[in-house]
């Protein structure tokens, strides 16, 4: 049996989600629990779940998750029973990895068994204004998001998408927002170029931001009408 669990853990003045992990060893496999708790809602969690891990003869590990004990946001969804993901030094393969709560959906995917995409469909924005904590400003609207890292084992190839067909502020409707951002690596710049169409009118923004090196945190980003 093994325990783990944090909290009260700061990164500079970023404030870590405390974290509970329950592990039994059961012959050859690793039933375990986790929670990783909300920094929004009293005894909320942005992750909670039960599971299974067992090594393969290949060394490689499957990964199982328990249906109905899946909360994300403090959210229950439910995942296909037959739900798998395997991964190694070399190779990663999910299988019938589908969230859904109500209209959302997670869905995790291999690329060509060496990298990940997990999509998100029918989220709201208005979840981040308990995030940002800041009244004169009020987003609403659902989005699709795409996250896609091409290579887990060097963590290249970078991609990530996001479209709101109804961008609202203050339930004010800005038009379509479209985002786009790519990096090659954890090391490298992180590009970004964003649109927000209304008929005839379009915001366009375009940048970088340096995630390492010496010009570390350096952002260069232009809004164009």
């Amino acid at each position: 049996e093994f325990n783990f669990s944090t909290e009260g853990i700061q990164l500079g003045k970023l404030k870590l989600p405390a974290i509970t992990t329950l592990a039994i060893k059961e012959s050859d496999d690793i039933k375990f629990g986790l929670n990783i708790a909300s920094t929004i809602e009293r005894n909320g969690s942005n992750l909670n779940m039960n599971g299974t891990l067992k090594q393969n003869p290949d060394s490689s590990y499957r990964l199982h998750i328990q249906p109905n004990s899946l909360k994300v946001f403090n959210e229950l969804y439910s995942i296909e029973a037959e739900n798998t993901i395997e991964f190694g030094k070399n190779a990663f393969n999910a299988n019938n990895f589908i969230l859904t709560h109500e209209e959302k959906i997670i869905r995790i995917t291999d690329i060509n068994s060496i990298g990940v995409k997990i999509d998100f469909e029918n989220f709201g924005l208005d979840y981040y204004n308990e995030v940002l904590h800041y009244a004169p400003l009020q987003f609403a609207g659902k989005f699709n998001a795409e996250l896609a890292i091409k290579d887990l084992k060097s963590f290249n190839d970078l991609d990530f998408k996001l479209k709101c067909d109804q961008f609202l502020i203050n339930n004010d409707n800005w038009g379509v927002l479209q985002l786009e951002s790519n990096a090659a690596n954890f090391k490298s710049n992180l590009y970004a170029y964003l649109t927000l169409t209304k008929g005839q009118s379009q915001l366009i923004g375009e940048g970088k931001y340096q995630l390492d090196g010496n010009n570390k945190n350096y952002l260069d980003f232009r809004l164009d009408l």
